[in-house]
C-alpha cells in the first residue's frame, strides 16, 4: 500500500462509483461513473474489479467499442483519460468517442463540460487539475474486427524474410516497405 506524501492530503478511491447508464442504446451513447475500470484491474486493492463490471465488457455485450484504445485496459475511465493514455493509431482517436465530462471544479460547482465547450480540450488532459471527473458521456462505434498477422523469424539477413536494417535488397523488402504493405 502506498503512503500519501507529507502534508495535508485527501485520497479518493472511486471503487463504488462504477455505474453505466445507456442514454441511447441504439446509437451507443452511455454515461459512466469515473471509477469504472475499462477492464479487469489485477492490482485493484478492493478485489472487486472483474470482467463483467468493466466498461469494455459491458459495451461489447451491446455491440459497441471505442474508435481506438491503445491497449491499456486496467485503469479506471477517469485515470485513463486524464493521463492521456489512449493512443496507438494515426487514423483513429478515442477522443472521437468522448461527448463530455461531468466535473466538480475547485469552487465545488458540479457541471458538464461538453465537446463544444471552450474548455473541453483543457479538461480532456488536465490530470484532474481543472476539476474532479465524476462522469463521462461517450458515443461508441459498432464493434469491428482487426485483421493482422504475426510471425517470429531469425534476425540474420540470410534467414529473415525482410531487410531489417537496409533499404531492401536481394528480393527482400525494407522494414518500411514491409510495414506499409
Amino acid at each position: 500500500v502506498e503512503e500519501p506524501p507529507e502534508g495535508p492530503n485527501i485520497n479518493i478511491m472511486l471503487d463504488k462509483y462504477r455505474k453505466l447508464v445507456w442514454e441511447d442504446e441504439t446509437n451507443g451513447v452511455v454515461v459512466v461513473d469515473s471509477g469504472i475500470h475499462l477492464n479487469v484491474d489485477p492490482h485493484d486493492p478492493t478485489g472487486t474489479s472483474v470482467k463483467e463490471n468493466g466498461l469494455l465488457y459491458q459495451i461489447f455485450q451491446k455491440g459497441f467499442g471505442f474508435s481506438d484504445l491503445g491497449g491499456i485496459t486496467q485503469q479506471t475511465v477517469s485515470g485513463f483519460l486524464m493521463t492521456g493514455s489512449a493512443g496507438g493509431s494515426m487514423m483513429y482517436d478515442l477522443a472521437e468517442n468522448i461527448l463530455g465530462f461531468k466535473i466538480v471544479d475547485g469552487t465545488g460547482d458540479c457541471k458538464w463540460v461538453n465537446k463544444d465547450d471552450e474548455i473541453f480540450p483543457a479538461v480532456s488532459l488536465s490530470l484532474g487539475l481543472l476539476g474532479i471527473i465524476t462522469k463521462v458521456r461517450f458515443k461508441f462505434i459498432k464493434t469491428y474486427n482487426i485483421y493482422g498477422q504475426e510471425i517470429t523469424t531469425p534476425t540474420s539477413f540470410k534467414e529473415c524474410p525482410i531487410d531489417l536494417f537496409g533499404p531492401g535488397r536481394e528480393g527482400k523488402p525494407s522494414m518500411r516497405t514491409f510495414l506499409e504493405k
